[in-house]
């Protein structure tokens, strides 16, 4: 009798089961409400997200090799004890994840300016130059650092999709840093450059050239 019971015990389970399932009506929100591992139960946070879950479920259990140029996503953190979040990614594939907590905003921009120091020589220091330059101006107001932070990502890439964007966020910098006649050059180097740019009329502004 006693070798009986867990056969008897599975095929109840799995009636319940299945009884559930069709209670719910996708599998899918069988494992998140009823999760036999923790991937299960954060495999989406609620039923009508925005990527179907069985995309991420997909792309959790994918194997991909590293390609292409280092991408380099950073997620600070705004409020008390949340994590400053840095991950390393060479296309498909995340070679690394880093966290700290209990850092400042001026640390953060440390920790991200270190890194961007490390890997200069790759195509996408630019993007990470950028976002140094708007954490020194939309959150540590310092400005002057935040132009300088702009320009180096200009320099890192001239010709990359963020160059323009970067001259404009530089000459903005200079004015909020009371530099107008280095705003004004730079200014003028954008008009130069980028004649009829959408933020033609913001540059002006910053530089006080209307």
């Amino acid at each position: 009798m006693r070798a009986q019971l867990p056969v008897t015990f599975a095929v109840a389970e799995m009636a319940w089961r299945r009884n559930k399932i069709l209670e719910l009506k996708d599998p899918l929100l069988f494992k998140q409400e009823y999760p036999a591992t923790a991937a299960e139960a954060f495999q989406m946070t609620g039923h009508d997200s925005f990527i179907p879950p069985i995309l991420v479920v997909k792309a959790r259990n994918n194997s991909a090799q590293p390609s292409g140029p280092l991408v380099i996503g950073f997620d600070p953190a705004w409020t008390g004890d949340a994590r400053h979040v840095m991950a390393w990614r060479r296309g498909r594939k995340v070679l690394k994840v880093e966290s700290c907590t209990g850092l400042d905003t001026m640390q953060s921009a440390g920790w991200l300016k270190q890194v961007i120091d490390r890997h200069r020589l790759d195509s996408r220091a630019a993007l990470a130059s950028f976002t140094l330059g708007r954490v020194e101006l939309e959150q540590l107001g310092s400005a002057a650092e935040a132009a300088a932070a702009f320009a180096g990502a200009r320099r890192l890439a001239p010709e990359g999709p963020l160059a323009q964007d970067a001259l404009a966020r530089e000459v903005e910098a200079w004015a909020r840093a009371g530099d107008i006649s280095q705003a004004r050059r730079r200014a003028r180097e954008f008009l130069q450059l980028y004649p009829g740019s959408r933020r033609e009329s913001s540059v002006r502004r910053h530089a006080q050239l209307d």
